[in-house]
Parts: structure tokens; C-alpha cells; sequence
């Protein structure tokens, strides 16, 4: 407690310092200038501003298409994805509405001077210059810093992943409102969400910057989820710009190795996907945050998890007593012939990939090898062939047996089963994606709970079409933090109650 204290302690005085320092280049710089109105004719970002912003641009494109929805990687219900769509666009249509008015309002007033900047900082710190340029003339106001020399010190003086509400949303608003480079939005990255936003260069063919439209979206989205998934994560390094559509994120069995999120810069105007590609990317690092409350959740209540094949084969009825061999002769079925079959299965699974190994688990066997692969419960082979290229878009067709699925993990070579509940969450973020994994599972249950923006400041808009029993597992353990065995008994507290 005392030594984070003192620390604490020396980030204020670093802080005031630093201040301290553009306060002292501002008014030198104010001195030193020309008595003339020069800068008085420096706008701030006024409304004709708004028809060329990135964003803006991209989200007029995006509208064109109203018969491809992009919300989910691979629609269940083409119906709800229409109708997510059309409740996102309503929405875009007031932020663009609000954003319009802002652009506006905040064009007029008096041109920022150095000797003015100078002024709000002494009086409100470093923090009160950024509000108080998102007031007025914004695009001048940083100008006038840049002229000074002030801009880069001034940015050095904001605490890292530690800014007050208001200028938050002052920041928030100028990267919106495209006031900044691409340059000043990802140093303001860090410093908003204290993690860096870098390119990815590794080659002149392959070079991969940060698009302003893309870091507008991202940036909006992220402002909306919890700071524990975001400004405080331990999981997440970085965010880098990629090619292509689509996203990567941090893994909960390697967090050591993955802990980037990397954002396709190439999404065609879909801002509804990418917001969904966003709060995805962030699931994978609450899971790798927090993997000893998610992983007994996945296991116990969705059980959606992965077994080793011998117990996956058991639970869908195991191996047969024995076969008839191709000469009529009657085999039975002893532990070097259940290592067969079970080798058939596994052999079957794919590896890194989305499609199965071999066409069937017994193809270019033996005349023997096939008759014992026969004889295996009908389950078992009926759970193989369900498990196709792209076996998540399968789901609706695994085998069932009791209250739980199975399916082969082509792409991690892994036996899975899917409760029932979590089969009801699959078709709640209507995405078949979400039954590729238990990881896939998680981030997309993570992406729908938070898809409403204005679950931040009304926690009850949280949770989509979820669940009941997952909507609640979301707010105790992953909004409230709360250990997973806490949430097991605050449940059956609760059961008792009624």
C-alpha cells in the first residue's frame, strides 16, 4: 500500500513538472511572436469538416448495402442480422446527428493563442487544455501548440491510461470529429487506453498502417467496454493494423506468446463488423485475463470444453465387443484394437486447418480396419461425419447424446462437447463462428453481451439476447470481477432465497 502510494505520488509531481514545462515554452513562445491577427484565422473543425471525415465517408458506404448485413462472421438468422442492422444504423444516425451539432458549435469563439493555452493550462492542468480545446476551434488550438513547440511536451504531461471522464470524452470527441493525424490519434491512443496502437511493417508489399476511419471505429467501441477488459488489461500488449478483414487477439493457453490484438484495416466500410471485431478481440483477453473464472464456467455450466478422444468416444458409447473380420470370423474388441479405433478417430482430425484429415475415419483402412470401424456406436460415427469442413457451421447437426453435442476441432485437433445452454448462446450471438471453440464461444458471448454502447452508463442494456443464466455469469464475474466460485455461491444463495 505505501510504495504504490509513493508511487503514485511521484506520477503527480512528473505530472505538474511536466506542466509546468509547455506553461513556461507557451508564454515564451507568446512573447516572441508578431502582434498580428495571423492565427485569428485559423479555424477550428467547422461543419463543412464533417462530409470529409474518414468515418463519416465510410459509414455513407457502408449504408449502401442493405441486403448484406455484416454483423456476424457467419449469419445463423439472416432475419436478426437485418434487424441488428437497422437498430445500428438508427443509432449512427444520431451520433452523426450529435456529432454534426458539436462540429458546429464548437467552430466560433476566439482563436487560440499561445499566451491563452498558456492560461487554461495554469489554471486546469494539462487535462483542462484538451476539454477546452474540444469546446472551441480544436484544429487551431493544437495548431498554436505545434507552433510552439508545446504539442509533444503538452501530451507528455496527460497521464498514461489514467485521464479524468471529461477528458476522455473531450479526446474522444476530436478522433471522432477526425481533429487529428493519424500520427497525434495513435500517441492519444496510448495515452487514453495505455496501450500503444502501432503499424505493421515488414516489407515494402506488406506495409500496414493505421486507417483513420478504422481507428475512429475501434477507438468508439473500446471507449464503451470496462476498463478492466481495456485500459487495465494485462493480457493485451499492443493493437497493430493488419491486412485483410479480419482480427486476432491474445489466447488464454499461450498468453506469454499471444498478447497483441491486430485490427484488418481492410473491413469495406462495415463499421457494424468491425465494432463486433473489436469487442471479439477484447473477449479473448478478458478470457486470458481471467481463464481460472472462465474456464470452470465453460467447462461445468456451458460445458462447451475439449476431452482427450479416448473419453470422448466413452461418453458416446464407447467401443464395441467386438467385429466380424472380413473372413466371417468373430473378433473381439481388446485394448489393442480400441487403441485402433481410437486412433481412427484422432487420425480423422484435422490439424491447424478447417477441414477433416481423410474423407472418413476408416478410409484406406484394411477390409478388417473398416469392418471393426462398422461396429462403432452409431454415435460415434454420426459425431465424425457431422464434424465437416467448417464444422462450426455445422453445429445444429452434431450428434447429440443427453444434454451435450460433440464435435472434432479440425483446426486444434481436439474432441469438444456443447451443452445445452451453450448451444442456446450460439444461436443468441447469431454467429456459427461461435461453435468453432471454447475460445470462439467466449469472445463471441463477450462481443453480444456488450453490444449495446449504452450498457456502460445503464449496465441493464448489457446483455443482448444471451441467456439468462450467461447474462448473469457476464455481470457477476466479468463486470463485477467477482471469483468464479463467489459466483457459485452467490447463485445458490440466491436459488435458496426462492
Amino acid at each position: 500500500m505505501e510504495r504504490a502510494q509513493v508511487s503514485q505520488d511521484h506520477e503527480v509531481e512528473g505530472e505538474i513538472g511536466q506542466e509546468e514545462h509547455v506553461v513556461a515554452g507557451l508564454e515564451e513562445h507568446s512573447e516572441h511572436q508578431e502582434a498580428d491577427t495571423s492565427h485569428a484565422a485559423v479555424p477550428g473543425v467547422d461543419s463543412a469538416a464533417l462530409g470529409a471525415s474518414a468515418e463519416v465517408g465510410a459509414a455513407d458506404a457502408a449504408h449502401e448495402d442493405q441486403d448484406t448485413p455484416g454483423n456476424a462472421v457467419v449469419n445463423i438468422n439472416e432475419k436478426v442480422s437485418k434487424a441488428r442492422t437497422k437498430v445500428y444504423e438508427k443509432r449512427e444516425q444520431k451520433r452523426l446527428a450529435v456529432q454534426k451539432v458539436r462540429i458546429k458549435g464548437r467552430a466560433g469563439g476566439t482563436a487560440w493563442t499561445a499566451a491563452a493555452l498558456a492560461d487554461v493550462l495554469k489554471k486546469s492542468g494539462a487535462q483542462g487544455v484538451m476539454v477546452q480545446l474540444n469546446a472551441r476551434q480544436p484544429a487551431g488550438g493544437v495548431k498554436a501548440l505545434k507552433d510552439a513547440g508545446q504539442w509533444d511536451p503538452l501530451l507528455a504531461a496527460l497521464p498514461l491510461g489514467k485521464l479524468n471522464a471529461a477528458c476522455k470524452r473531450a479526446i474522444g470527441a476530436m478522433i471522432a470529429d477526425n481533429v487529428f493525424d493519424i500520427a497525434d490519434s495513435m500517441k492519444l491512443f496510448e495515452i487514453r487506453f495505455n496501450h500503444k496502437a502501432l503499424d505493421i511493417s515488414s516489407g515494402a508489399d506488406d506495409a500496414r498502417n493505421w486507417s483513420p476511419d478504422i481507428m475512429q471505429v475501434m477507438w468508439r467501441q473500446l471507449d464503451v467496454l470496462p476498463a478492466a477488459d481495456v485500459t487495465l488489461s494485462t493480457a493485451i500488449t499492443t493493437f497493430r493494423a493488419i491486412g485483410g478483414g479480419g482480427a486476432f487477439g491474445p489466447s488464454w493457453e499461450y498468453p506469454a506468446q499471444v498478447n497483441t490484438v491486430d485490427i484488418g484495416q481492410d473491413v469495406n466500410g462495415d463499421h457494424e463488423y468491425l465494432e463486433g471485431t473489436v469487442r471479439h478481440e477484447i473477449g479473448h483477453g478478458v478470457h486470458t485475463q481471467i481463464p481460472d473464472q472462465v474456464n470452470p464456467w465453460l467447462k461445468n455450466d456451458m460445458q462447451f470444453w475439449f476431452e482427450d478422444f479416448d473419453a470422448w468416444i466413452l461418453e458416446l458409447g464407447g467401443y464395441p465387443k467386438d467385429f466380424v473380420d472380413a473372413s466371417g470370423t468373430k473378433v473381439a474388441v481388446d485394448a489393442a484394437w480400441q487403441t485402433y479405433l481410437r486412433n481412427l478417430v484422432e487420425n480423422f482430425t484435422g490439424n491447424g486447418g478447417w477441414d477433416p484429415a481423410k474423407a472418413t475415419p476408416d478410409a484406406g483402412e484394411t477390409a478388417d480396419g473398416q469392418a471393426a470401424w462398422n461396429a462403432m456406436p452409431a454415435a460415434v460415427k454420426n459425431a465424425c461425419k457431422q464434424s465437416t469442413s467448417n464444422w462450426y457451421e455445422n453445429f445444429e447437426n452434431f450428434q447429440a447424446k443427453g444434454n451435450k453435442r460433440y464435435f472434432l476441432n479440425h483446426y486444434y485437433h481436439r474432441p469438444f462437447t456443447i451443452g445445452a445452454t451453450a448451444m442456446k448462446a450460439i444461436t443468441a450471438t447469431n454467429d456459427k463462428y461461435t461453435a468453432m471453440s471454447e475460445k470462439e464461444f467466449f469472445a463471441n458471448c463477450y462481443s453480444e453481451y456488450f453490444r449495446d454502447p449504452s450498457g456502460i452508463s445503464n449496465h441493464a442494456n448489457w446483455g443482448g439476447n444471451l441467456p439468462g443464466s450467461v447474462k448473469t455469469f457476464f455481470q457477476e464475474v466479468v463486470v463485477a470481477r467477482h471469483p468464479y466460485d463467489k459466483f457459485k455461491k452467490k447463485m445458490a444463495k440466491n436459488k435458496a432465497k426462492h
